[in-house]
């Protein structure tokens, strides 16, 4: 059964101590983050990966409606892809069916050398099957 860790107004954090899955699930479907907002969600995000070494992750980003520009692409690379790599053993991205946010989103990942080298990341449209991807042996 999932328990809820946290929640606000951009996004909710789960776990289920059954299958050992950790969950960002962005709700932002206005697009009313900002720059702070989105920094602080991700260092929240980093912070529970490292105190709990959650390292099963699933990052809903259906309803993320956020751009992420070059010089924020560049600090999620120092202060969060490069702190969280050596505990993530799987990591599945679900992708909104937004053009500009799914450019943004794989130029911000693909700098997850860390992540990307272990060849421990995917990418989906479909929730269902990222769990199924995330929990297989």
């Amino acid at each position: 059964m999932k328990k809820e860790i946290a929640s606000n107004n951009f996004a909710n954090y789960c776990y289920d101590p059954k299958t050992h899955l950790f969950e960002q699930i962005w709700a932002n479907p206005k697009g009313f983050m900002t720059v702070d907002d989105y920094k602080k969600e991700l260092l929240f995000f980093r912070k529970q990966i490292e105190t709990n070494q959650y390292s099963v992750v699933l990052s809903d980003l259906l309803n993320f409606n956020f751009i992420i520009v070059p010089e924020l692409q560049i600090w999620v690379d120092l202060h969060i892809t490069t702190q969280i790599a050596h505990i993530i053993q799987r990591i599945a991205f679900v992708l909104p069916n937004d053009i500009f946010t799914v450019v943004a989103l794989e130029q911000t990942l693909d700098t997850e050398t860390g992540i990307r080298e272990r060849k421990k990341i995917e990418y989906f449209e479909d929730r269902e099957l990222a769990i199924k991807w995330l929990l297989k042996s």
